[in-house]
């Protein structure tokens, strides 16, 4: 009897412990992958061999996988069991291949990262193939990376599908014509001063030998369609795509290029859709059917304009010129659009009609507050500030942002003031109080992207009688 209850008593503490597992976050996120993905060795069974008879469990997967060194690949194919958790990209005709993570129950503990892996038959996926869904069961063939020394995952081209839901095989039942890129017009000669456009850029890297790479950088322009993989400060880089409109026509794909000024990203501004980049570097024909930049031998060349320290394309600060500004009793209003800055005019100092001057700082953000004339706005990015200061006692300032594209640029209402009291509606930003000569507006927002900017069209302040 007490042999028994001993047993029962091991059982639940075991099911506590597992529970509780289950609640500890990853000490690491892969990139793209939203902090699902694996860890080194875990305390769960691990099972499996690794053969086509006996494949690795994802447990097993891990532990085999992460006693790489860091990004060595297995010299051997292995075999990996396990159920269908999330999916980051859906196999396509365009480019065969599929990325998604699988555990042994189907849950997010233990996951395994199957990246870019070939359909069934070690071939790319054709149209009419059964896709893959969440919880299908799958048994990966291929060679494992230790990628970075923390991420286990299948390399990229070397791993295939070798049976989805037992079945080893899948005929289309319609035959398509793989998507070609470059059927837009192409531009562009791929030097700085006249950057391939996404199209070009794909029919120049597509008449590239599979897997070879160009043998000389070169540059292309366009806009930010998606981002797959976010600049941060673990791998220094990011993964995007970019096409001459924004939208996924003729897509080009940035693959982990690293940050502005060809460095790994530390801090700066992060990519948003609809950005406007220029990226320079080495491109390849991967497998013959993905034309994309060179992990690691590309970079960020401009965002938006800022290219690195000293050498970005813009107007030259505006010093001590006159701003501008009509004055009415007490008040002086200014409307940024009539004083003729030219497009991305970087702010210093601007004098306005009574002499009362508007200071511009960065704040340590990489970008600095800017006149672009797109929204005919002075632009102010997270930890910029722009300090008023008067020879006469400010009671009152008021002023307008930019909406547009369905955002109103007022950084989500994160604006302080010292002194003042800050009160924001909608496009209309009041500050009361300040009684000073002299404030410090600040955009304190925390966030990237439209949510975090203040796009300043007009300014009016009132002055103490």
């Amino acid at each position: 009897m007490k042999k028994i209850a001993l047993s029962i008593m091991a059982l639940a503490m075991a099911a506590v412990t597992f529970t509780s597992c289950e609640d500890v976050p990853m000490p690491y996120d892969y990139p793209g992958t939203g902090g699902s993905g694996s860890g080194s060795e875990t305390e769960a069974e691990a099972a499996g061999t690794g053969t086509e008879a006996d494949p690795f469990n994802c447990v097993a997967a891990i532990n085999y996988t992460s006693a790489l060194a860091s990004n060595e690949e297995s010299t051997e194919d292995v075999y990996i069991k396990g159920i269908v958790v999330s999916i980051e990209e859906e196999y396509t005709t365009q480019y065969g291949n599929g990325s998604f993570t699988i555990s042994d129950d189907g849950t997010s503990t233990n996951t395994f990262k199957v990246w870019r892996a070939l359909y069934l038959n070690n071939a790319k996926y054709t149209s009419g193939q059964q896709q893959i869904a969440i919880g299908d069961t799958v048994v990966l063939c291929g060679k494992v990376v230790n990628y970075y020394g923390n991420t286990p995952e299948t390399v990229q081209g070397k791993a295939y599908l070798y049976s989805l839901n037992s079945s080893k095989s899948e005929t289309p039942e319609t035959p398509e014509t793989p998507e070609t890129p470059g059927t837009g017009e192409a531009t562009g000669n791929g030097t700085l001063e006249s950057p391939f456009n996404s199209v070009a850029a794909n029919n120049f890297t597509s008449a590239l030998a599979a897997n070879a790479k160009s043998d000389k950088e070169i540059y292309i322009k366009g806009k930010v369609v998606s981002i797959k993989e976010q600049y941060g400060t673990q791998y220094g880089n990011g993964t995007f795509y970019i096409s001459d409109d924004g939208t996924s026509a003729n897509q080009f794909y940035v693959f982990r290029a690293l940050y502005l000024g060809n460095v790994k990203y530390t801090a700066g501004t992060l990519l948003q859709e609809g950005d406007e980049v220029v990226v320079c570097g080495k491109v390849t024909n991967y497998y013959g059917n993905t034309p994309e930049t060179v992990q690691g031998e590309a970079y960020l060349y401009s965002l938006n304009g800022q290219t690195v320290a000293g050498e970005e394309p813009e107007q030259p600060g505006t010093g001590e010129e006159p701003g501008g500004g009509e004055v009415s009793g007490s008040t002086l209003s200014v409307t940024f659009a009539d004083l003729g800055w030219e497009d991305k005019t970087a702010m210093s100092t601007v004098t306005l009609s009574d002499g009362t001057t508007l200071t511009f700082e960065a704040g340590g953000n990489n970008n600095g507050p800017k006149y672009y004339t797109s929204g005919t706005a002075i632009r102010m990015y997270p930890n910029n500030t722009m300090t008023v200061t008067s020879s006469k006692i400010i009671a009152k300032i008021e002023f307008v942002v930019d909406e547009s594209n369905g955002s109103i640029y007022n950084a989500s209402g994160d604006i302080s003031a010292n002194p003042g009291s800050v009160k924001v509606d909608g496009v209309n930003v009041a500050i009361s109080g300040i009684s000073s000569k002299s404030t410090v507006i600040t955009d304190i927002s925390i966030t990237t992207g439209a949510a975090s900017q203040i796009r300043i069209k007009t300014l009016k302040i009132t002055y103490a009688e």
